[in-house]
């Protein structure tokens, strides 16, 4: 820039800066709203004794399909189309209407989900793929015990399938060198009686090798694994991302633990001992997004006092644990949930069930945490007995411009007054243009932030001096900042 044009951009700036005092000296003004609590499609949404696991994938991958939602019961259900036609799980949500993915009739399935890349760089895009609990599903003839894979309209049988007495598994994709050249494998943890369809005994965890499931734990164990996770808590380092169990083990001749990590050929227990008992439910949380910060891992746990149950939820940075929920809680169980996508506020920490708040003082169904305390959303959930059993992310437009929302599951009648029979999602509000320092007020400090990225210097993350987004930085980047600001949140 010559020393004509930065004086010609100063003096465009003080005149501009000069011209908005009439705004400034108004009060300050808020700029945070809460987020909308909707159902989903018309009418009622799903009919359901009550909805559990949630999960979002992308039918095709880099194609121009957005990301649909699927959602498992917790108990049968039978939840009608828009046209009125009957609907088994799973539920699957393309954006305008529900509809089943697997045949009529089949109405006592509980799914879990996850999305496996089997030939890594290869040709094949990343599956869709399942354990089915108890059941049983037969597609022209191919018989789909207990896991399958969705091939974009039916399931199929991997090997020959795995059951589980209590129907009881978990299922997740992981890849044992990272960027190596291995490409991901599955993994799929029961209980003790975890066999083939052959009745091979597997112990509780198997691995899938290409061709058959294979036992990852020794003979005779008793093994319950009730969550699996891919930890990776230093993120983009060197370090490879960790395979994670959480439930009750005992390994003979070795170990007992309630959470226990993969080194590549063993089973290790995670020491210092996780202090919440049994690990029902596990997530990754980074608490400042793109931030130093590494990422910690948060456990969604329960424990037994002098017969008495009680949840809670534990961060563990690698070598400490620490309650984020101190206090009784009749449950907890963790999802994250970046309310304002590539805005500058951190993802929030969500706590579902029925987690205590101010050392057990207040019960809720949904709660989120900024780092430091935890609040309650300002919703009202209705119904008998009503309890959140699950929550999840959902991003309707994928790498649209619009940030994800949260998806809450379980069995209530009414959110706010408004009939969603099981299943609502939250939408976030809208990122406000006018707070550009990001500190939920517009005030004289939004316009002094935003000069002085427009000028060149660094702005807040998450904001760009290109307001218009037309890809340059000028006058116009100007007039429309002010207009924002004039206008408010």
């Amino acid at each position: 820039m010559t020393r004509t044009e930065a004086f010609m951009r100063r003096t465009t700036m003080s005149v501009v800066f000069v011209c908005a005092v009439p705004l400034i000296i108004s009060d300050r003004a808020f700029a945070q709203c809460e987020p909308r609590w909707e159902a989903i499609g018309p009418g009622p949404g799903l009919r359901a004794d009550s909805i559990g696991p949630i999960f979002s994938w992308d039918p095709d991958g880099p194609g121009p399909m957005p990301p649909e939602l699927l959602c498992s019961p917790v108990n049968n259900f039978s939840p009608p189309n828009a046209a009125g036609q009957l609907v088994v799980p799973p539920a699957r949500w393309d954006g305008t209407a529900w509809s089943s993915m697997v045949p009529q009739g089949l109405t006592s399935l509980s799914y879990r989900f996850a999305m496996w890349d089997s030939d890594g760089t290869g040709p094949h895009a990343a599956s869709l793929v399942a354990v089915l609990g108890l059941g049983t599903i037969v597609n022209d003839g191919l018989t789909v015990q207990g896991v399958g894979r969705w091939d974009g309209s039916r399931w199929l049988p991997i090997g020959t399938g795995l059951s589980s007495p209590t129907g009881g598994m978990s299922i997740i994709a992981w890849d044992p060198d990272g960027d190596g050249p291995q490409p991901e494998t599955l993994i799929v943890g029961g209980d003790s009686g975890l066999k083939t369809g052959e009745g091979e005994s597997l112990w509780g965890i198997a691995r899938w090798t290409g061709d058959r499931w294979i036992s990852m734990v020794p003979a005779s164990s008793s093994v319950v694994v009730h969550s699996l996770f891919v930890w990776d808590p230093d993120r983009a380092g060197p370090e490879p991302a960790q395979l994670l169990a959480a439930g009750r083990f005992w390994f003979p001749f070795a170990f007992s633990a309630d959470m226990i990590r993969w080194d590549g050929s063993q089973w290790r227990p995670i020491s210092p001992v996780h202090p919440g008992g049994l690990g029902l439910s596990m997530t990754a949380w980074d608490p400042d997004g793109n931030g130093p910060l590494p990422s910690r891992l948060i456990v969604g746990g329960l424990t037994v006092r002098l017969g008495q149950e009680y949840g809670g939820l534990f961060s563990w940075d690698g070598s400490v644990w620490t309650n984020l929920l101190p206090g009784p809680n009749m449950a907890a169980y963790p999802t994250v949930w970046d309310s304002d996508g590539p805005g500058p506020r951190p993802p929030q920490l969500i706590a579902f069930g029925q987690p205590t708040l101010d050392g057990g003082q207040t019960t809720t169904l949904l709660a989120r945490y900024d780092g430091s305390s935890w609040s309650a959303f300002d919703v009202a959930v209705s119904g008998r007995n009503a309890v959140v059993h699950s929550a999840g992310v959902w991003d309707p437009d994928g790498d649209g411009p619009a940030p994800a929302e949260l998806i809450v599951g379980g069995r209530f009648e009414r959110v706010n007054g408004v009939e969603v029979n099981n299943i609502v999602r939250v939408r976030p509000c809208v990122p406000c243009r006018a707070d550009f320092d990001g500190d939920g007020f517009v005030d004289f400090f939004d316009l002094s932030s935003f000069f002085a990225c427009f000028d060149g210097e660094p702005c807040p993350d998450g904001r760009t001096a290109d307001v218009n987004a037309d890809g340059f930085v000028d006058f116009f980047d100007l007039d429309a900042f002010l207009a924002a600001f004039e206008t408010g949140c």
